[in-house]
C-alpha cells in the first residue's frame, strides 16, 4: 500500500508550527551493528549493539541534567525497537538521578525512520551505480520505488509536529536520523539538501529552543556523552 500524507510538500503544513512554542528534546538512538557496518536502516527492526546500549544510558544522564526533577514532559518515541530500547536504558539512568523514570511514551508511525525500500540492508557501495549517482546528486529529494526521500520524512515529521502545539509542556522525542533531518529542515529553515546531508550521531541529544527576542526564531544545541 502506497504511504500517503496530509501533503506532499512540509512547506504546506509549516503554518501552523508558528504557534509552537515548546522546547524540544530530540534524542537520536544509539548504535545497532548496521549502524557501524553503514548499512541502510530504514524501518528494518536490528537492536541496539553494545556500543549502543551505553550510549542510551549516557542519554539519560544527559536528560537528567536538561530537566527537572517533577517538571511535567510529554515523551514520544518511534515504535521501532531500537529507539524503543534507547528510551528504556535512557530512564533507567534518569531513574538513578531522580528516583523516578521518565514518563511513559506515546508512539507514533510518523516518528519512524524513512524505510529506504530494497536499499534497506545495504551499503552505498552495494548500491548499482545508477541509484549511487542520482542519490548523490539530489541527496534530499532521491528515493527508488517502495522507499521515501528524506523529503517525504520532513512532511511526515512536520504533519506531526503541527498537532504538538496545544501544551506548553517539553516535548522528549526518541527517533531516527531522517526525522531529525526532516524537524531541522522545518524549524531552522535550513535547505532540503544541507539537511539531508547533515551528521546526525548516534546517541545525540539535540535541544530546540524558540526565543521570542530573536524574532521568534529557533536555536539548536547539541548534548553527547563525548
Amino acid at each position: 500500500m502506497p504511504l500517503t500524507y496530509r501533503s506532499t510538500r512540509a512547506d504546506l503544513i509549516v503554518a501552523p508550527l508558528t504557534q509552537l512554542k515548546r522546547r524540544i528534546l530530540f534524542v537520536r538512538h544509539g548504535e545497532t551493528d548496521w549502524n557501524a557496518e553503514r548499512r541502510m536502516q530504514g524501518q528494518r527492526n536490528v537492536p541496539l549493539n553494545q556500543k549502543g546500549e551505553s550510549q542510551a544510558r549516557t542519554v539519560g544522564e544527559i536528560l537528567a541534567g536538561l530537566l527537572s526533577a517533577g517538571n511535567e514532559v510529554d515523551v514520544w518515541c518511534s515504535p521501532l525497537m531500537r529507539c524503543q530500547r534507547t528510551y528504556e536504558l535512557a530512564s533507567e539512568t534518569y531513574r538513578a538521578a531522580f528516583g523516578a523514570p521518565l514518563p511513559a511514551p506515546s508512539f507514533d508511525d510518523r516518528l519512524k525512520e524513512i524505510t529506504f525500500g530494497p536499499m534497506e540492508g545495504k551499503t552505498l557501495a552495494e548500491l548499482p551505480p545508477e541509484q549511487a549517482e542520482a542519490r548523490a546528486k539530489d541527496h534530499w529529494a532521491f528515493r527508488v520505488e517502495g522507499a521515501e526521500s528524506y523529503a517525504d520524512g520532513a512532511v511526515r515529521a512536520a504533519d506531526w509536529l503541527s498537532e504538538q502545539t496545544s501544551s506548553a509542556a517539553p516535548l522528549l522525542v526518541f527517533s531516527h536520523s531522517g526525522i531529525c533531518r526532516g524537524l531541522r529542515h522545518v524549524l531552522l529553515n535550513i535547505p532540503g539538501e544541507e539537511a539531508s546531508n547533515s551528521a546526525i550521531p548516534q546517541g545525540v541529544v539535540i535541544e530546540w529552543s524558540k526565543w521570542s527576542n530573536k524574532g521568534g526564531s529557533w536555536s539548536e544545541e547539541r548534548f553527547t556523552g563525548t
